[in-house]
């Protein structure tokens, strides 16, 4: 609040002359009053943010009640182990206020998942009570939170998700159930529960006793399953990026992304496209470093050449060496914020180049496919005279087996179609492909879906032959704005680390 504004449109009483005192006493009181109720709201404004204080794992013990075992929400710590049976099956978060959601409905829509599934969700004041199924023993559940606010409808900051790993009989919470757990929960034995002990009750009996130690003794070196991952980030950083922001919001977003995956035991690599293609980062292992790197350092300008950019991924993916019947996650995550409109060609003068490069109209320009720079005079954007070799380029043979006469809307279709083709290729290598679109007036769903080979398809007639179940079925999430980036990329994280 302006406390100037508030000086001048105060009232004051201006009936005594004396130049030392020319207001009433009252009138210093009103005044003064008026000051701090100005400065207490303008403060009050400030601070008003909606944050997550803590969150428990809440578990029924019988006849001895309920007990909560609080949740880390550290980010740079281990996730909370969870030794009790079942696992994290209900959670509570608490908040710094009262709460409620963007549109009014709690649902699944409200949280991205992994390797648990949603059951149901209320609301009471300040808590949001989350209960889980199918929760499997020796996996890490991530619990992502989104839409939530304020009743005021402020969203909240900070961290907006819990780790939790669920490890039938650990009670030291180590990472492995040992002999160290048998004789925590034998020093307990006999016990009553308390908040120092509960968690020996690992059968949820009530009681600690010989059946507690007995679930150690069966789950004796048993430890977290963790499936590495090797993924590659295929990036589009054509000009279209500037005007949506996705250009000052997508590193931070992916930064931030690649921070639930393990430096030690993942591998990832990162490749861009534009009007060329570009390895930013080859696969390695640790990667953290060097992807942030790559994505701090991404320029954005140029047309969209996707295909290009998939081709890559699927080189980067399949230099990986895996030993058979070694489990492994092969992912591939495609951003893009608009279509495909740019293909590679040699052409009759023994040339390669990237054409195309608009998303309508019927203009196109030819790039170098070193540089990714624009060709002088190639594009019917500019007037004069049209360089010798454009002369000779009249057709390009489809991948469909056709001859295209050269224009910009068959550029366009051609691009569409390569980037299926190199899309079935990569899932053809049991790559799972995720893809991210950021809204925009040419981003293409249906063409993400196909991409991705996204079980959606099937809920259109027009669009379920697509769908080939003898591939991997990976998914499309949509970021409406760049805003929605990290929720966007949060729900991808949520679905590769439950393969």
């Amino acid at each position: 609040m302006n406390v100037t504004r508030v000086l001048r449109s105060a009232s004051l009483d201006e009936t005594h002359s004396s130049p030392l005192f020319p207001l009433r006493y009252e009138s210093f009181l009103t005044l003064a009053l008026w000051i701090l109720l100005a400065l207490a709201t303008s403060a009050a404004v400030e601070a008003q943010t909606l944050t997550l204080l803590s969150a428990v794992s809440r578990k029924d013990h019988g006849s001895a009640g309920t007990f909560d075992m609080p949740l880390s929400l550290n980010q740079t710590t281990n996730a909370t182990v969870e030794p009790r049976s079942g696992g994290p099956t209900t959670i509570l978060f608490m908040f710094s206020d009262d709460i409620s959601t963007v549109n009014g409905t709690l649902g699944s829509t409200n949280f991205a998942i992994a390797n648990a599934a949603f059951s149901s969700a209320t609301i009471a004041s300040n808590t949001l009570t989350l209960n889980l199924a199918s929760v499997s023993d020796g996996s890490q559940v991530m619990v992502f939170l989104h839409g939530i606010t304020d009743l005021a409808s402020n969203g909240f900051t900070g961290t907006n998700y819990v780790a939790i790993r669920a490890l039938y009989g650990d009670v030291n919470r180590n990472g492995q159930v040992n002999i160290g757990d048998m004789q925590v929960v034998k020093n307990w034995s006999g016990q009553p529960l308390s908040a120092a002990n509960f968690l020996c009750d690992i059968n949820l009996n009530g009681n600690i006793n010989i059946g507690d130690m007995q679930v150690v003794k069966y789950n004796l070196s048993h430890t977290i399953n963790y499936v590495p991952v090797v993924m590659t980030l295929a990036l589009d950083h054509s000009g279209s990026m500037v005007g949506n922001r996705g250009s000052v919001l997508l590193p931070a977003a992916l930064s931030s992304f690649i921070s639930f995956f393990d430096d030690n035991r993942d591998r990832v690599a990162q490749v861009s496209f534009a009007s060329t293609t570009n390895v930013n980062a080859s696969m390695q292992q640790p990667f953290k470093s060097a992807i942030t790197n790559a994505v701090n350092s991404l320029t954005f300008g140029g047309s969209t050449y996707a295909d290009g950019g998939l081709r890559l991924a699927q080189i980067q993916n399949q230099s990986v060496s895996i030993l058979s019947g070694q489990n492994v996650v092969k992912a591939v995550v495609f951003f893009t914020d608009g279509l495909p409109n740019t293909i590679q060609d040699t052409w009759p003068i023994n040339k390669t180049y990237n054409v195309g490069g608009t998303d309508s109209g019927n203009s196109y320009a030819i790039f170098s496919p070193s540089t990714g720079l624009q060709l002088p005079n190639s594009s019917t954007m500019y007037s004069g005279p049209r360089p010798a070799y454009c002369t000779t380029m009249t057709n390009f043979v489809s991948i469909d087996g056709s001859t295209q006469t050269v224009g910009a809307a068959n550029f366009r279709a051609e691009a569409r179609l390569r980037t299926i083709a190199a899309a079935n290729s990569l899932r053809s290598m049991t790559n799972v492909i995720y893809c991210v679109g950021l809204g925009g007036s040419y981003l293409d769903t249906a063409l993400l879906q196909i991409i991705a080979n996204d079980p959606a398809l099937l809920l259109n007639p027009d669009l379920a032959s697509y769908f080939n179940p003898d591939q991997p079925a990976g998914e499309v999430v949509i970021a409406a704005t760049a805003s929605n980036l990290s929720h966007a990329l949060q729900v991808i994280v949520a679905r590769i680390l439950s393969q």
